[in-house]
């Protein structure tokens, strides 16, 4: 979290040096930033609740992880 607000404030404070294009999308980034940070904090979330019943071997449940992570973009990411 504090790394996602200093990336944040680097970009704000430094929209006087760059380009009026650059200092109008940077609110947008950190936006969009902010936005994925809830995401993934939502997704850490579901995935302990899921996994805290089953009995899995650690390693096991990151290769499971990855594996689903990998059909996902496989299928959804020429969508995008």
């Amino acid at each position: 979290m504090v790394a996602a607000f200093l990336v944040g404030m680097v970009g704000i404070l430094s929209s006087d040096d760059v380009s009026e294009h650059m200092a109008q999308t940077t609110p947008f980034g950190v936006t969009l930033m902010v936005i994925s940070q809830c995401f993934y904090g939502g997704l850490v979330v579901v995935e302990e609740k899921l996994f805290s019943d089953y009995e899995l071997d650690p390693l096991q449940m990151v290769g499971l992880e990855g594996l689903w992570g990998c059909l996902f973009f496989a299928i959804f990411l020429p969508f995008a």
